[in-house]
């Protein structure tokens, strides 16, 4: 087998949970699968981090259920992505490609979680960026 080259001189190798706090982040993946949990319909996002710069390139994930009680959680992303209001409050509901949101930027809202008993930092919200930036504290 032939050997592989590559170079992460500029990757963040870091394992540890990202700290809490607002993040700029990008759509790099969106797909619906089944709930790992329920096997109810739910659609999985993954951003990745532009700022703060000591973390850009990392990970972080998301879910959102297609369950229509909860709705209003991909919904919010949908703002954030930028499609206005109106159009997702269209009767018979909506219809989105998930491959035209990949690269679109938005707000993260991230706070300290235990999942299983292991500490992580997972996405409470997701906003479009003006708005995020509005609620960045003053340095």
């Amino acid at each position: 087998m032939p050997d592989i080259t590559v170079d992460l001189s500029n990757t963040n190798l870091s394992q540890d949970p990202l700290p809490p706090g607002l993040y700029v982040a990008e759509v790099s993946k969106c797909e619906q699968q089944p709930s790992k949990r329920s096997g109810q319909p739910t659609v999985y996002w993954q951003f990745r981090i532009i700022t703060p710069e000591e973390h850009a390139g990392r990970v972080a994930f998301h879910s959102t259920s297609l369950q229509p009680q909860a709705n209003f959680g991909l919904g919010r992303v949908l703002l954030a992505c930028g499609y206005p209001e109106e159009k997702l409050k269209v009767s018979g509901g909506i219809t989105f490609d998930p491959d035209r949101l990949i690269g679109i930027k938005v707000g993260l809202v991230m706070q300290e979680d235990v999942f299983e008993g292991k500490a992580r930092t997972k996405v409470v919200s997701v906003l479009p960026v003006a708005e995020l930036q509005q609620q960045q504290p003053a340095m």
